[in-house]
């Protein structure tokens, strides 16, 4: 069910985390606040690559919170792509989990 209490008519892939989150606030707080901490600890990085707004220089990741903004960030490389592979398998198996709970009807009435 969505937030208005309407059959959830949409793929999986379709879904924003955000969206997931939203429907499991209305069963449990503790542990959608947990999952809402990981899922968004890098939420200024991955803002960046989803705008464009980053570069690569002397191996470092470099990236601007937004066009206007005068102060840039940095990670070095290999932290870099630590983050993305730990961000995106936990994203990915917290979708896989919604899709099955929405499958099994754990959100309806």
């Amino acid at each position: 069910m969505n937030r208005k209490g309407e059959p959830w008519n949409k793929e999986i892939e379709d879904t924003s985390p955000e969206d997931l989150l939203g429907m499991l606030k209305k069963h449990s707080q503790k542990p959608v606040l947990y999952i809402e901490d990981i899922l968004f600890k890098n939420k200024p990085l991955r803002n960046a690559f989803s705008h464009g707004l980053f570069w690569y220089e002397n191996e470092m990741i470099c990236w601007v919170d937004n066009i206007n903004s005068p102060e840039s960030h940095s990670k070095p490389f290999i932290e870099f792509i630590q983050i993305v592979r730990e961000q995106s398998m936990f994203t990915q198996c917290f979708l896989w989990v919604g899709a099955k709970l929405i499958s099994e009807g754990f959100f309806e009435p």
